[in-house]
């Protein structure tokens, strides 16, 4: 395993960013028969990701030699957070009240007579434990080419996966029970925070109040985003705080001993946006737990996001920025 961190600077508003890559050691790939024909590999993906980015080779040999010579055969790779994927690719039934977690799946076509990508990106990406599965198509007989004296030699199929991960480095923490005055300005989109979750929590509550543009009147114009573990996507939990005075999100039954992320995301304009936020927690007593009164939090600093810096390229011969290709794909969790 080969691991290689990069800080990159964005400038004092927009934070700092680490790109971080991870490699695996190519394996041979088998034709599917079960899931014993599966090669199954492992990374781990860091808290406050903000892109993972799968990079996927396949190539093959024959002889110790490049393969220009063997059949093409797509490559099906499956990804899944925290524990191994559960793949039919035989299409077989299973038992009724089976309860089948979902995976996501990418198809691997060649490009090249003996090489081929492909990539499969995430946005915000869940921290910890990540599986790729990889198999060939169910074989249909030896795949061997024959050489001219007779002679055959079985061809390889090798897989290798890539992850280059994009992480947040000083993201503002909150603290429950405290609000804190705070500025969007207007070449920002948006301002990020967290805040952790400890055991016990019946219920949590993100406030955004005297909430206005920048002449302070009016309404306010932002959405309020909130999910656990991770930075909000584009479906997570939201509200438009246009509508609400004061804007309130709450979040019941909420995971325990876990980061929750905000994510106060300005409507296009080019004025400031002013306003205040806090966070409340209830246990399972139902006692807030809070101070008495707002309290100053001054030295809490947002940390800001602009839209390029959201953009992840990669060199090779495919390049991607979460969006559809035929040789990669991209998703947004949640």
């Amino acid at each position: 395993m080969l691991v290689l961190a990069v800080i990159q600077a964005h400038g004092a508003d927009d934070g700092l960013f680490v790109t971080e890559y991870f490699t695996r050691t190519p394996r041979k790939l088998n034709a599917y028969n079960s899931f014993a024909s599966v090669e199954l590999f492992h990374f781990s993906v860091p808290e406050d990701s903000m892109m993972a980015v799968w990079n996927l080779i396949t190539f093959k040999e024959q002889g110790g030699t490049f393969g220009d010579r063997c059949p093409n055969r797509n490559v099906t790779v499956y990804f899944r957070p925290g524990a191994p994927p559960v793949i039919n690719p035989l299409h077989t039934t299973f038992p009724r009240d089976t309860a089948v977690p979902a995976s996501f799946a990418v198809t691997l076509t060649w490009t090249l007579p003996n090489r081929t990508t492909g990539a499969f990106n995430v946005t915000s990406p869940i921290p910890g434990d990540w599986f790729l599965a990889a198999h060939l198509p169910k074989d249909e007989g030896k795949i061997s080419v024959k050489r001219l004296k007779g002679l055959s030699e079985e061809c390889q199929y090798l897989f290798q996966p890539q992850l280059i991960v994009q992480r947040l480095i000083g993201i503002s923490v909150l603290y429950p029970g405290f609000f804190i005055d705070q500025l969007i300005p207007a070449h920002n989109r948006s301002a990020l925070y967290k805040v952790f979750i400890p055991n016990h929590v019946s219920k949590v509550k993100v406030e955004l109040v005297n909430c206005s543009s920048q002449n302070r009147s009016g309404e306010c114009p932002v959405v309020l985003k909130l999910r656990p573990r991770a930075p909000p996507v584009h479906n997570s939990s939201a509200l438009d705080c246009r509508e609400w005075s004061p804007c309130e999100l709450s979040s019941a039954a909420p995971a325990w001993d876990q980061w929750y992320y905000i994510l106060v995301e300005r409507y296009l304009s080019n004025a400031d946006v002013y306003f205040r936020i806090g966070v409340q927690i209830t246990d399972v007593m139902k006692r807030k737990l809070q101070s008495p009164g707002e309290r100053e939090m001054s030295t809490t600093r947002p940390f800001f996001i602009s839209q390029q810096n959201l953009r992840f390229n990669f060199s090779g011969e495919h390049s991607t920025s979460g969006e559809h290709s035929t040789s990669g794909a991209g998703f947004s969790q949640d």
